[in-house]
């Protein structure tokens, strides 16, 4: 009798350490799980056009398909500077083929220096300022100085400049070369007016893969007009002659808003136009879209799409191919 119960107690005991055993096991698959959920995933850089989200300064960066990069303004000052480096590494870019400086306001330029030193960079599109105002814009000087120091190609922004490849096209419509040349006023003035310094701006198309963006800087009414005038006399006609390159600013995919979407462009007019399926408007640190400029973007198409960077974030139009896309959010991404 004693003997059976042994046995009992032992056989007890066997069960208690089994039982230990797969619930230690259990649970340390059960972590193992948990650890694989919370394991970030890589990220794989896609063809896009990404708004940098940097609060007050402005900053584009274009992933095209062949690997070539282009950069669309740097922001207000060296942290956003290191903000726009931070997003481009995440790219993995190591070269900016193409850099654009739409104007001297340093809330376009402020990083320019910065980036230029920590990035090969291929060629600079830049407005033509004289060297009796650069003092007036000391960050745009500065980037000009880091421009030469690194033997930078630089190009003078102006209409008719234009970048073909396979599958995209950049073409500057403005500013225009004449009479109205917003140069001759922003350079002869000997304190140009904040208005004028905007008004350098170009305004860019770009077509990728069937997908197509407009940007304009902080170029205002005048240049709108410009622009208008010279489809009206089919100037622009001549790309497709010259370059093959059509373009159609019929029903635009995106408008990349001027000045914050200030009421100063976005003119009823040119809204019109373009008739834009979506606006970009770089907004925050007290900087709105005005009222007039969204009512303007509504009148063209009741259906458009608002994109704020204060309320979304950096947004990413990831390009799919055949004119289709796809719009990426950093708000959505951190839900």
């Amino acid at each position: 009798m004693f003997y059976k119960r042994k046995l009992y107690a032992v056989f007890l005991c066997v069960l208690l350490v089994l039982s230990f055993m797969f619930s230690s096991c259990a649970k340390a698959v059960e972590e193992d799980n948990d650890t694989a959920e919370i394991k970030e995933e890589t990220f794989v850089p896609y063809v896009s056009v990404n708004f940098i989200d940097l609060s007050y300064g402005e900053s584009v960066f274009i992933l095209f398909s062949d690997g070539k990069t282009m950069l669309i303004d740097c922001g207000r000052d060296d942290n956003d500077g290191e903000k726009i480096r931070d997003y481009l590494e995440k790219f993995n870019v190591k070269r900016i083929d193409y850099l654009v400086l739409t104007h001297p306001d340093g809330e376009h330029v402020g990083g320019a220096e910065k980036l230029i030193k920590e990035f090969d960079v291929g060629r600079a599109y830049i407005p033509k300022v004289v060297d009796d105002l650069l003092p007036l814009f000391p960050a745009f000087g500065s980037a000009i100085s880091a421009l030469n120091e690194n033997s930078v190609e630089t190009v003078k922004s102006e209409c008719y400049k234009r970048i073909k490849e396979e599958d995209y096209a950049v073409v500057f419509l403005s500013p225009i070369n004449g009479n109205d040349n917003p140069y001759s006023d922003f350079n002869m003035s000997e304190n140009p007016t904040a208005k004028q310094a905007d008004n350098v701006s170009p305004i860019i198309y770009l077509e990728i893969q069937g997908v197509r963006f407009v940007f304009t800087g902080d170029a205002s009414m005048a240049q709108e007009q410009a622009v208008l005038d010279n489809i009206k006399i089919e100037f622009y006609q001549a790309f497709i002659k010259s370059s093959g390159i059509e373009i159609n600013l019929d029903g635009i995919d995106f408008l990349k808003m001027s000045d914050g979407g200030s009421n100063s462009a976005t003119s009823a007019a040119f809204a019109k136009l373009l008739k834009a399926k979506n606006a970009v408007v770089f907004s925050g640190d007290g900087r709105f879209p005005d009222n007039s400029a969204i009512h303007n973007l509504w009148n063209a198409n009741n259906d458009y799409k608002l994109w704020r960077t204060d309320v979304y974030g950096t947004v990413s139009v990831k390009i799919e191919g055949n004119g289709l896309y796809s719009v990426i959010t950093e708000r959505e991404q951190e839900d």
